[in-house]
């Protein structure tokens, strides 16, 4: 578990209640013994944005500004400090009041299969439009698809790349034609089961 070091995206407020809520978390800890000098500094930063967001005429913004970016830096540095301190324990850290990076799903298998295959017709004649319910849990870099006349014997046609669910466009089709098409995700890992085939008239 690692906590998040980078505050310069919170606004004054959301740095001042974090800033408190770490405060009274972490002042008094043992384990944070060594953050003393940081935690020191936290309550005087903000005591500065709260401050500065109460001040009005020329300057006010630079005031508040200066002042948020201190509060930011601090708070990045203690939590920094937080994930280097010796035999800090997950439980540790989650006390602290910061919120935690999110941690990346380590892909074992593809995707499944993609549901829901709608087919349209496209702008241009013998084009076809189709799209995929998006697959839960993200990661997929592309969709695959192929076509066919015949869902059961094939053949099928070459396999086409789509950057996206909602981008499936294949193109220079024999008109007036009932063809199968079907969708596969891919991911990192490989490419995932082909969805149930779906068929439309190519106009």
């Amino acid at each position: 578990m690692k906590l998040k070091t980078g505050y310069s995206d919170l606004t004054p407020t959301e740095g001042v209640d974090l800033g408190n809520t770490v405060k009274l978390n972490m002042t008094g800890k043992p384990i944070w013994s060594g953050l003393a000098s940081l935690l020191t500094q936290l309550p005087l930063d903000i005591a500065a944005v709260t401050t500065a967001m109460s001040a009005t005429g020329p300057g006010a913004a630079a005031q508040l500004a200066a002042a948020d970016d201190a509060l930011s830096i601090t708070l990045g540095n203690l939590a920094d400090g937080a994930n280097k301190t010796a035999n800090v324990t997950d439980a540790d850290l989650a006390g602290t009041g910061f919120p935690q990076v999110k941690q990346r799903v380590q892909l074992t298998e593809p995707p499944p299969a993609p549901q829901n295959l709608r087919l349209r017709h496209g702008q241009m004649p013998g084009s076809v439009d189709g799209a995929v319910d998006p697959i839960p849990g993200g990661n997929i870099r592309s969709y695959e698809g192929q076509w066919a006349l015949d869902a059961n014997s094939g053949p099928w046609s070459d396999t086409l790349t789509f950057p996206n669910s909602r981008a499936l466009r294949f193109t220079d089709l024999a008109r007036g034609k009932d063809t199968w098409f079907r969708i596969r995700a891919r991911n990192t890992i490989g490419a995932g089961p082909w969805s149930d085939p779906a068929t439309i008239m190519v106009t």
